[in-house]
């Protein structure tokens, strides 16, 4: 079995502003919009005669979305975001949800601001893309514990 997947985000925010004061800690809101590209591409080989079959599944899914930010310290930030889309038509349909949990750790940047923004994360997301066409349908899932680097610019 080969396995080849490949998602690409492409999306814009808008802040919407802060919040109130909450336990002296502000939230910010942005407003999400933009579209994700799914591609997976599967090739099953065995050893016998025709024994090879191949599925290619392409979903470009738009969406909208909420995120918010809150400064736990002068180095970690709690930050959550919500992507969602569900669209049926008389030919197929689909939905996206898109949840992600994360607390970034890095300098403050709204008292040192820079060009380009660096982040270790630490989170908890859940991805769920379910397509339908015609008689066929398509599901691609995945949720756990996160981390990586992450860049704002």
């Amino acid at each position: 079995i080969n396995v080849r997947t490949s998602f690409f985000d492409l999306g814009l925010s808008h802040t919407l502003g802060r919040g109130r004061q909450l336990r002296s800690a502000d939230w910010e809101f942005s407003l999400l919009y933009g579209l994700k590209f799914s591609r997976m591409f599967m090739r099953l080989t065995q050893n016998v005669t025709g024994g090879v079959g191949e599925l290619n599944q392409n979903f470009n899914v738009p969406y909208l979305g909420i995120e918010g930010n809150k400064s736990l310290s002068s180095n970690v930030t709690l930050s959550g975001s919500l992507k969602y889309f569900s669209f049926n038509g008389s030919g197929g349909g689909a939905r996206l949800t898109d949840f992600d949990l994360a607390l970034l750790f890095g300098r403050d940047y709204a008292k040192e601001p820079a060009e380009t923004e660096w982040y270790g994360t630490l989170g908890y997301h859940f991805f769920l893309l379910h397509g339908e066409a015609d008689n066929d349908s398509a599901e691609i899932r995945y949720s756990g514990p996160t981390f990586g680097l992450e860049s704002k610019f």
